[in-house]
């Protein structure tokens, strides 16, 4: 549940960051290109849907693999559950940061850091919410 709760969080965020930018679709499309083999991401082009769906995908399954890490680390790990959210939103953070170093491509060479630290932020804040609705026990 947390990792569904910051996938839309997330998702929500990045369309208004491309809204913001020029292109709604333009954050999860130029992630979609990347995963598909070509760097840029172009208006009009035939793959621009499956750039954009590949995007969604990706980005959601990240969101939920950082909630079964969130759920891991304060169920079995005990640690405390802001901790947890704010060490997966730094390292959500360096991952897009990595990615763009790596690869020339990604979310980081299109979203200015402003943007990357409000996303990074919302994941935090969205795993939060996301534990606490699935674990109502915790109350860290």
């Amino acid at each position: 549940m947390a990792g569904a709760i910051a996938a839309a969080a997330t998702l929500g965020a990045l369309f208004a960051i491309g809204h913001r930018i020029g292109r709604a679709v333009l954050p999860l499309g130029t992630v979609g290109a990347l995963l598909a083999g070509h760097h840029a991401f172009l208006f009009g082009d035939p793959a621009t849907t499956r750039d954009v769906l590949l995007g969604v995908f990706v980005q959601g399954a990240i969101c939920i693999l950082w909630g079964f890490v969130a759920a891991w680390l304060v169920i079995e790990r005990r640690v405390g559950l802001p901790w947890t959210a704010l060490a997966i939103a730094v390292a959500d953070f360096c991952r897009s940061w990595l990615v763009a170093r790596a690869s020339g491509g990604g979310l980081a060479t299109i979203v200015p850091l402003g943007d990357r630290l409000e996303l990074a932020l919302i994941l935090g804040v969205a795993l939060v919410a996301g534990i606490r609705l699935a674990l109502p026990h915790i109350r860290e």
